[in-house]
C-alpha cells in the first residue's frame, strides 16, 4: 500500500512523487521526480555591470536540467542570456561551439524582452542529451551582445538528480 497518492514503490531508491510544475496559462506538467532531489539555482543580475558570463554551478551528482525561467525588471535593446554546459576543467565560460560548450537552451535568450514578464525558456532538444550532467559537470551564465539598460534580472535553472 503505497503513503501517498501516485508514490511507486512505498520504500527504496525509487520512491517517485508526482509534481505539477509550470507557470502562466494553460495546464501544467506533470512530472515524477525524486524527493529532496531537486535544486534551484537562482542567478541574479541586477544591473548591467553585473551582467557577466560567469560560473553559476557545479553537478554533485548526475542530473538533469528541467527548466530554465528568466525575469528582469528593465530590458535593454539588444542583447543575449545562454546557460552552458561545460564538461571539462580548463575550459572557460563561452559561447557555445557544439562539442566542449553545450547550451542547454535552443538559442540563447534575448534581454530585450518585455519588462516584468517571465519567460520559461526553450530547453535544447539537441542529439545527445544536452541536458543531461555528470556528476563534476559544470553550468555558466554567459552574456552576450550588449545589455546596457539591461537591470533586474534572474534566471532560474531547475535541476532534478538521476539514478
Amino acid at each position: 500500500m503505497a503513503l501517498f497518492r501516485d508514490e511507486a514503490p512505498v520504500l527504496g531508491q525509487a520512491i517517485q512523487v508526482k509534481e505539477l510544475s509550470g507557470y502562466g496559462a494553460g495546464n501544467p506538467v506533470t512530472n515524477y521526480f525524486k524527493p529532496t532531489t531537486r535544486e534551484l539555482v537562482d542567478v541574479t543580475m541586477q544591473a548591467a555591470g553585473q551582467h557577466v558570463t560567469q560560473w553559476i554551478y557545479q553537478a554533485p551528482w548526475k542530473c538533469q536540467v528541467v527548466a530554465i525561467h528568466e525575469n528582469h525588471t528593465v530590458a535593454s535593446t539588444s542583447g543575449t542570456i545562454d546557460v552552458v554546459r561545460i564538461q571539462a576543467d580548463g575550459i572557460a565560460p563561452a559561447a557555445a561551439n557544439g562539442t566542449t560548450i553545450i547550451s542547454m537552451l535552443t538559442a540563447p535568450m534575448s534581454t530585450a524582452g518585455a519588462a516584468n514578464t517571465r519567460q520559461n525558456l526553450a530547453l535544447s532538444t539537441a542529439s545527445g542529451n544536452p541536458l543531461i550532467l555528470n556528476a563534476g559537470d559544470q553550468l555558466a551564465v554567459v552574456a552576450g551582445g550588449s545589455s546596457v539598460n539591461y537591470a533586474g534580472g534572474v534566471v532560474q535553472i531547475e535541476i532534478t538528480q538521476l539514478g
